[in-house]
């Protein structure tokens, strides 16, 4: 992404991961920006694909290995599983004026 974008993703609050904390002007942002950078440069990320809820990751490969033997979603057949209801789009409200 250009230096633009990353400097907008940072001035939302998000960690753009090449963006320069210097151009960064949100103090918080360019924090987070700095300490991500720390960690990111120090080999200190890893793939966590529990993120969403303890557990999640195996909930997601039973329902995966279901589906692809020819299951249905939920544990009888019928409704949604937990990942299934975790995995659903669903809409975000607009931010809200800080």
């Amino acid at each position: 992404m250009s230096d633009k974008t990353q400097k907008i993703l940072g001035e939302e609050g998000n960690i753009p991961l090449a963006a320069k904390p210097d151009s960064i002007e949100n103090p918080k942002s360019r924090e987070l920006i700095t300490a991500f950078n720390t960690y990111q440069d120090g080999n200190g990320l890893a793939f966590y694909p529990d993120w969403p809820a303890p557990g999640y990751y195996d909930t997601w490969m039973g329902a995966t290995q279901n589906l692809m033997n020819g299951g249905k979603l939920g544990a009888s057949g019928g409704g949604p599983t937990a990942a299934h209801r975790l995995t659903k789009w669903v809409p975000c409200s607009p931010r809200e004026p800080g």
